[in-house]
């Protein structure tokens, strides 16, 4: 009677929960849950298995009165323990030399020397307008240049473009009257030292774009600064050898067919389109004026359509292309409309 009860309880519990597939039976001891058993609810919303176990344990144990089988107030399984999360990579640390706040010079700050090297030393000792560094030295205090931490609009750890040299990109280690020392240890004149941009010219970063300096090849934009465009070729270029990749042109699009009749008539696939130039599968850029837009009819005649050629051999002809008042039939030949004729039977 005492088990029937004791179903029929889990079997409320559970079904309080409509959609719960889980339940549990908990094993309690002197009021202090020693073991809970799971199981999944049968197909009259009854948790007999975790019942069945509990029972059983309670049995191999010996146990009294004081052990008791009941519903568990949790029926939820624990969750599996989730495998620890892979170290996330951490960008490189940027070290760089920051100054002490306020505008005056404390002992144990850094500071730039410009007497001797333009060296950064941290500061020992002052007396009066006279500043001990790590060397040992003296300086006069118009030799020692507190830190900054930007200048120009341009702040300590952020990336650069240094035109003095080979234009390398290279994060700002230090700033001192208006100088700026970059990763390679040197310091640059703010001349020298340009501010990356996101964009110019409607060309932003990672940007696909031609360049017409070198071969017209296709790049990636890596960086901009100065209004000159990085290429993942690794070359600064001009912004005025640099061109947007569009996507149609004179109303022909990327993909599209076309005739070109700057060289054999030819019908290719557009490639890419950049400054009023296509690029055709054959890897030529042609001018707009050598593109041709194929046409599906012209005089009433249609592509696929059978006639007659009368400028050879008065031949039955298919059409098979059309473009620029000229007709391509199955042999080959583009044809001058006039010597295309319908078939009359």
């Amino acid at each position: 009677m005492k088990i029937s009860a004791l179903i029929l309880g889990i079997s409320a519990l559970a079904g309080s929960s409509a959609y719960a597939q889980t339940c549990a039976v908990d094993m309690v001891r002197n009021g202090r849950v020693v073991e809970t058993f799971f199981a999944q609810l049968d197909q009259n919303g009854r948790c007999r298995d975790a019942l069945r176990d509990c029972a059983r344990a309670r049995q191999q144990q010996g146990a009294g009165t004081e052990t008791i089988c009941e519903p568990s107030a949790n029926p939820q399984p624990p969750r599996p323990p989730q495998p620890p999360m892979p170290p996330q990579p951490q960008p490189p640390r940027r070290d760089v030399f920051s100054p002490l706040p306020g505008y005056s010079i404390r002992v144990g700050e850094f500071v730039m020397e410009d007497y001797n090297t333009k060296s950064i030393q941290r500061v020992t000792a002052i007396s009066g307008n006279t500043f001990m560094l790590e060397d040992g030295q003296w300086y006069n205090s118009s030799y020692v240049n507190k830190l900054q931490t930007d200048a120009n609009g341009i702040g300590l750890g952020e990336d650069v473009m240094e035109d003095y040299n080979t234009k390398s990109i290279q994060f700002v280690k230090a700033i001192a009257d208006n100088l700026f020392m970059l990763e390679d240890g040197q310091w640059y004149n703010s001349a020298y030292i340009n501010k990356l941009q996101r964009s110019y010219n409607n060309i932003f970063v990672g940007d696909r774009v031609a360049e017409d300096y070198n071969t017209r090849s296709i790049g990636v934009v890596q960086a901009i600064a100065d209004n000159l465009f990085l290429l993942d070729d690794g070359q600064w270029y001009n912004a005025t050898y640099i061109s947007k990749l569009v996507f149609q042109h004179n109303g022909i699009s990327v993909g599209e067919e076309v005739m070109e009749d700057y060289n054999t008539r030819s019908i290719q696939r557009v490639v890419e389109i950049s400054d009023g130039l296509f690029l055709l599968e054959d890897g030529q850029w042609y001018n707009s004026t050598y593109i041709n837009k194929l046409q599906q009819s012209l005089n009433g005649l249609y592509v696929g359509q059978e006639v007659v050629e009368s400028y050879n051999t008065r031949s039955f002809r298919r059409i098979v292309a059309i473009a620029d008042g000229l007709f391509l039939l199955d042999d080959g030949q583009w044809y001058n409309s006039t010597y295309v004729n319908r078939v009359i039977r």
